[in-house]
């Protein structure tokens, strides 16, 4: 009887640990945070962890200084025409961001130096993350660890001084 409640257990806690996290439903789905930039960077900075919706939407207004996208298959669509996202990834909008996740789009289009391994695999997010680490935009973290949305807002600021220090416009 023990060693059948130890295996349901173990079952029980690998069944768990494969599960992608979740962030809830992400803000720029609600209306207020849709229709105002501002609105949405400051309600980010309370977000234990951000969802891959409102990351992508962020990484847009980042990338071009603003974010013109509607909805989240709008969004995704475009960061896969752009080269941000794999044809055959299948990110949820609810899904948590990862600190690899935002890394491997920020290096994609900040021109920065990127290593040799990082350009034979230029979506990598393990090599994303340590090139950015390396030039001073992200502290030392696991590409695996959720971002969360203060991490993202301090991201954003030091993308925009990278950005007037090396010449390097959105």
């Amino acid at each position: 009887m023990r060693s059948e409640a130890l295996l349901l257990a173990l079952a029980c806690t690998l069944l768990a640990a494969c599960a992608t996290p979740t962030a809830g439903p992400p803000l720029i789905e609600r209306t207020e945070y849709a229709h105002d930039e501002l609105a949405f960077w400051q309600a980010l900075e309370a977000q234990p962890r951000l969802s891959k919706d409102d990351a992508l939407h962020a990484l847009f207004l980042m990338a071009d200084g603003s974010a013109a996208y509607a909805s989240w298959a709008a969004r995704l669509s475009e960061a896969r025409r752009r080269g941000w996202i794999a044809e055959d990834a299948r990110p949820e909008a609810d899904e948590a961001a990862t600190i690899g996740w935002v890394s491997s789009v920020v290096a994609a289009f900040l021109p920065i130096e990127r290593g040799v391994t990082a350009r034979l695999a230029p979506r990598s997010e393990r090599y994303a993350t340590r090139d950015l680490v390396f030039v001073g935009l992200l502290p030392d973290r696991s590409p695996s660890q959720p971002l969360r949305g203060l991490e993202l807002l301090e991201l954003a600021g030091r993308v925009d001084d990278w950005r007037a220090a090396h010449g390097a416009g959105s």
